[in-house]
């Protein structure tokens, strides 16, 4: 689940940047295993990528497919070293702006009112996110859960003078339907809480101090 969207979205959203002392952010191994997550390889770079001489990104991604509990849920962290100057709004707005085109195409119908806020992660750094939640009006390579509640986080941060862009994406439940249509509904949102939590409970109160974009190394 997840990774055709975040590669459209990153596609976009990246800035070519400098390889020099490039560290990228990553998930410690014992975080994801305390959470049943697990490196998603096909779409992680095993190396910075080079555009240009003295240019790289990187991407690492992770995901649970619901195995152990849970609906499927995923989440890429991309490291950014540029000699561009990008702030922090207008990095979260280009993401925000590139996570709603690509998910409507993909039958994604986004409910009116998105949240922005801000928050500190456990290393001390500020970052910027947006929240946006919809409903799945269609099945696809992305979604198969026709009218399933999805919800999709944006966060960015710098860090040791790189920007890191976080994607993540989770559905939250599912819908029985009789006749063609919705009667029931059966949430169940603990990837999602796996994903945002931290000790202040910043996003829909997910308290925790193992939250995976919250202890993400940089």
């Amino acid at each position: 689940m997840g990774r055709a969207f975040v590669l459209a979205v990153l596609a976009v959203v990246l800035l070519a940047g400098c390889t020099a002392n490039f560290r990228a952010a990553a998930v410690p191994e014992d975080l994801l295993s305390r959470h049943g997550w697990k490196p998603d390889a096909s779409i992680s770079d095993p190396a910075p990528r080079s555009e240009a001489p003295g240019h790289a990104t990187q991407t690492l991604a992770y995901v649970d497919d619901g195995a152990r509990g849970g609906y499927p849920a995923s989440l890429s962290l991309t490291t950014i070293q540029t000699t561009l100057t990008l702030s922090l709004p207008d990095l979260r707005d280009r993401v925000r702006e590139r996570i709603r085109e690509r998910a409507a195409e993909l039958g994604v119908r986004f409910d009116p009112a998105e949240e922005q806020g801000e928050r500190t992660r456990a290393a001390g750094e500020r970052t910027l996110y947006v929240l946006l939640q919809g409903k799945v009006e269609s099945s696809g390579a992305l979604f198969t859960a026709r009218d399933a509640t999805v919800r999709i986080l944006g966060e960015v941060w710098t860090c040791g003078g790189a920007s890191v862009v976080a994607v993540a994406l989770a559905q939250v439940d599912s819908a029985t339907r009789v006749g063609g249509v919705p009667v029931t509904r059966d949430p169940d949102d603990r990837n999602w809480r796996d994903i945002v939590q931290d000790p202040s409970g910043s996003i829909h109160g997910a308290r925790g101090d193992a939250g995976l974009v919250h202890r993400a190394r940089c």
